[in-house]
């Protein structure tokens, strides 16, 4: 009797994670605010300029410890061997968005054949933004690569990301498998920016950034809120505890006592409190596609996570 050994399983592709910060809110404050504010990004938000892997940074960074959470409570959606960081100039305007997204695209093409010359395998991307980071992410459905390379994002995971007339309708790309918006109706900072001063008639784009896309069959719009305040800023980690981020931790602890329930607030999204939780909501919101439901959510009607 001939035996036939079962046949060996198709390794899976590596996933790589890819974090990109937001504007750096302190190149548009007065000078005393800026101080506390450039001092709060580089605890929190990102200071490497350029492509990193985590490994690369200081270890003591809040980069390392938020990349160190998610590969800890998902390993298979974000798996720390492919954990990277891009930094760029942060500057509020649209052209800065553009030439990080072009930079961050050459990256990520380098990256991408690097992989597959180890692995034999292509690699699928989950990149995650953060502010205006998101709308570094969307700009690369615009660019087009001069050898032909055609980059695929399995994931856009797009945390409170300003909707602007430039970007929105590049969620239609085919370039985004699936994109998750994930937002908060508290915050504030998400819809402050002004992208309408310019336009020549008033119809042409809205006074400042907007909260939604336009529904999409790849999208899940999702409203995250906390039913109870997480208590533990400050506790989960020593970085929170120096400098300018004590003034933030005080901050966010005393809104917290005043209202346990509420929407998250800007910076919270980059947090390790919500951090623990964003594969979690990742899966529930992955469960909606793969069951088919019309999981693009409407503009009046967003799903709603409570953590």
């Amino acid at each position: 009797m001939l035996f036939t050994p079962p046949q060996t399983p198709p390794n899976n592709p590596p996933v790589v994670t890819v974090w990109v910060h937001g504007t750096k809110s302190h190149e548009s404050l007065p000078a005393p605010l800026a101080r506390i504010g450039k001092k709060i990004a580089q605890g929190v938000a990102g200071s490497h300029v350029g492509f990193h892997h985590i490994s690369e940074l200081d270890q003591q960074h809040y980069e390392v410890l938020r990349a160190s959470v998610l590969g800890t409570t998902s390993p298979l959606l974000f798996p720390q061997e492919y954990m990277y960081s891009f930094g760029w100039s942060g500057r509020l305007n649209l052209q800065a968005r553009k030439d990080a997204s072009q930079e961050l695209f050459v990256q990520l093409k380098q990256l991408h054949y690097e992989i597959v010359e180890k692995t034999g395998l292509a690699p699928e991307f989950n990149i995650i933004g953060h502010s205006h980071g998101c709308n570094v992410v969307l700009h690369l459905a615009e660019i087009q690569d001069p050898d032909g390379f055609e980059l695929t994002i399995s994931k856009a995971i797009l945390l409170a990301c300003p909707v602007q007339k430039d970007t929105s309708h590049l969620i239609n790309s085919p370039r985004f498998k699936r994109i998750y918006s994930l937002h908060s109706h508290t915050d504030m900072i998400q819809i402050i920016d002004m992208q309408g001063i310019k336009r020549k008639k008033r119809s042409e784009k809205p006074l400042f950034s907007e909260r939604h896309f336009p529904t999409h069959p790849k999208l899940a719009q999702a409203l995250i809120r906390w039913k109870n305040a997480p208590g533990e800023y400050g506790y989960d980690d020593p970085i929170m505890n120096k400098g300018a981020l004590k003034y933030l931790t005080n901050f966010i602890k005393m809104v917290n006592f005043l209202k346990k329930d509420h929407g998250l607030l800007h910076i919270e999204f980059i947090l390790l409190p919500f951090i623990r939780h964003l594969s979690g909501i990742i899966a529930q919101l992955d469960e909606l596609f793969d069951a088919g439901s019309n999981c693009a959510s409407h503009r009046d009607h967003d799903i709603i996570l409570e953590l």
